[in-house]
């Protein structure tokens, strides 16, 4: 029932994001007054970090990125997964994640850029401590 409802969830959302895609624009009659256009620090760092794990996650295949994002994000089982991607085994599942996972840990140390202008850990240092973390 889980990853019925998990399909359903995901469809749902693709659809949703397809619909919303051009609200996102700033319309010409909005004035500059209207529009709060003023950034901290804070929110560009968190910007560039976002993107950097967006960008991190589009280098990966439609299944690896799928696999990864239901098991860390969705909290699926591997059984779970397994079943959502009609895979036969386990093992297949298995090593599919960790693939993933150091292709994002690579990713992620070949393109980290310093961010941590107030000595904060970023948000690459703690994805590749737990990328590290998880393959070792």
């Amino acid at each position: 029932f889980k990853s019925w409802m998990f399909t359903i969830i995901l469809r749902e959302s693709k659809n949703f994001y397809r619909k919303n895609f051009w609200r996102k624009f700033i319309s010409i009659e909005d004035s500059p007054e209207t529009l709060n256009l003023e950034y901290t620090q804070d929110t560009i760092e968190d910007i560039d970090k976002k993107n950097l794990l967006i960008t991190a996650l589009n280098k990966l295949s439609k299944k690896e990125k799928e696999s990864i994002l239901l098991f860390e994000l969705g909290g699926f089982s591997i059984e779970e997964i397994k079943d959502i991607q009609n895979e036969k085994s386990l093992s297949s599942v298995k090593s599919r994640l960790s693939r993933s996972r150091k292709k994002l840990l690579h990713f992620i140390i070949k393109n980290k850029t310093d961010y941590n202008s107030n000595n904060r850990e970023t948000l690459e240092d703690e994805t590749i401590k737990i990328l590290q973390r998880t393959n070792g």
